[in-house]
């Protein structure tokens, strides 16, 4: 008797039984993605002019020509310390070159005083 209840509880399940679908477990439905507007469209009408107190030119003090320009936009807004450009000047390397051999030959003295080794000159 039991074995025949089993059977027949077997047999209406799979028989009612269908097929699970995502939707079904996580109860949510997709929905195509459609523009709409939420709000009320509103318009203006205006005149802007630039503050020509805050513009200014700039010229530097030795011959060079610019490699990079950070500043590339038109009326673009540039904070006190920011690069404007990169320039590129044989005097400017020129004397950087010579700074650092003037740093070098410095060093090498105070190394030499450190060993206490005298300065032939």
């Amino acid at each position: 008797m039991r074995l025949l209840l089993r059977l027949l509880f077997t047999v209406f399940t799979v028989s009612n039984a269908q097929i699970l679908e995502v939707s079904q477990l996580f109860n949510k439905k997709l929905v195509k993605v459609q523009k709409e507007q939420i709000g009320t469209l509103k318009s203006f009408y205006g005149h802007t002019t630039i503050n020509e107190s805050k513009i200014y030119d700039i010229v530097t003090c030795f011959n060079g020509f610019i490699i990079n320009i950070n500043a590339n936009e038109q009326f673009m807004s540039i904070k006190k310390g920011q690069s404007l450009f990169s320039i590129y000047s044989y005097e400017i390397l020129s004397l950087q070159k010579e700074q650092k051999t003037k740093n070098c030959f410095l060093i090498c003295l105070n190394k030499l005083n450190l060993y206490k080794i005298k300065n032939h000159d």
